[in-house]
Formats: C-alpha cells, sequence, structure tokens
C-alpha cells in the first residue's frame, strides 16, 4: 500500500469511520504504507471494536482475538465478550473450551463462562435450538473430559451439568441418558424412561 492511501485511510479512521479504523489497524500491523507499529495496531482495533457499526466492530474484534490468540487469555476473552455483544457466540466459545482443559483456576474460569453462556443462549433461543444443543454437547464433554482423569470440580458444576445439559447427537435426537450418582447398569428400562420424562441427565 502508497504512503499516501495510507494517510487517507487515517484520516478518515480520525474522523471516525469504523472501517476505516479497522484498516489502519491492519496497516501498523503488517507495516503497509507505514512503519509496522503492533501498539497502534491494537489501539486503532481497539477503538473500532467499540463502535456502533457492527459489520465493522465485529471485524476489529476478531482482529483482536487472533491477534492475543492463546497466549493472552484474559485479552482474547474480553474482545470476544465484546463479540457475544454484538451477537457472535463462537469466540467465547472457543475461550471457554480452551480454559476449560488448562489447570483448575483457569478450568473453573472455563467452564462458569459455560454456564452462564447457556443459560443466555437457552432462556434467548430455547432448548430445541440448534446452537443450544451444539453448546449443551461442548460443556458435556468438557464436563466429561474433566471427571474421567479424575479432575475435582465444584458441586456447582456438577449440579448444573446434571440439571441442564442434554447430549444430542448429529440428528438433533436425544443420545445420552444420564443419572445424578447411580450405575446406569442399575437401572431398570421403566427407570430410564422416567429419567427421560423428567429430563434429568447424565451419563
Amino acid at each position: 500500500m502508497e504512503k499516501k492511501r495510507f494517510e487517507d485511510l487515517l484520516v478518515d479512521a480520525e474522523r471516525g469511520d469504523a472501517w476505516s479504523m479497522v484498516e489502519v489497524g491492519v496497516c501498523y500491523h503488517n507495516g503497509s504504507g507505514v512503519g509496522k507499529n503492533l501498539t497502534k495496531a491494537v489501539s486503532w482495533w481497539e477503538k473500532a471494536a467499540m463502535t456502533d457499526d457492527e459489520r465493522w466492530a465485529k471485524d476489529a474484534c476478531n482482529c483482536l482475538i487472533n491477534y492475543y490468540d492463546k497466549n493472552e487469555l484474559d485479552k482474547t476473552l474480553r474482545w470476544a465478550e465484546r463479540l457475544y455483544e454484538l451477537g457472535d457466540s463462537k469466540a467465547l466459545r472457543k475461550v471457554a473450551g480452551t480454559l476449560c482443559d488448562r489447570e483448575e483456576h483457569d478450568a473453573m474460569k472455563g467452564f462458569s463462562i459455560y454456564m452462564h453462556l447457556y443459560e443466555r443462549e437457552k432462556e434467548k433461543f430455547g432448548s430445541e435450538d440448534e446452537k443450544v444443543k451444539s453448546l449443551s454437547n461442548e460443556l458435556y464433554e468438557h464436563y466429561c473430559s474433566r471427571k474421567n482423569i479424575g479432575d475435582y470440580l465444584t458441586d456447582e458444576i456438577d449440579a448444573f451439568v446434571k440439571d441442564n445439559c442434554e447430549v444430542f447427537d448429529e440428528d438433533g435426537e436425544l443420545e445420552y441418558i444420564l443419572t445424578t450418582d447411580r450405575n446406569i447398569d442399575e437401572l431398570t428400562e421403566s427407570g430410564i424412561n422416567e429419567m427421560i420424562d423428567e429430563k434429568v441427565l447424565a451419563r
């Protein structure tokens, strides 16, 4: 990019144009038409992310998330949450999943994000929505992963998963029938059917 083109973009960005803000950030990040400056790149993306222009605010959030990635999860989380405010939950779910696979303190934070996100999405779209079902599956898979290696999970997480998570197959059908503490092998067929009716689910 020519220096003149960058200077024109900078003028528009300083006037508050969100697309220009994102592009100026990209220029600073890549050293295109201007000297490379990551601090200024981040600054412009942050400004764009907080504008009311939803399309380019989302782009700016994704630039920031890709920049910080897994190396600075607190900052990645901040912009994933902003992206969620703009109607996109994918990045927030990805951050929550990454946290769930880390050490205990981070894992608890990841589960907390999942639980709050699940409650909000379920309230907004209903339990039959495909995105809510997918979210339920993700939460349950991370839960089982931690349990299978003997990791401690709080009573709150145990209760939430057992009371809320329904695990669906790729056709949207209920896949797992779970109980709170009893071994599935000890259940009678009538007992299983009763649990389906009550929607008390565990593996």
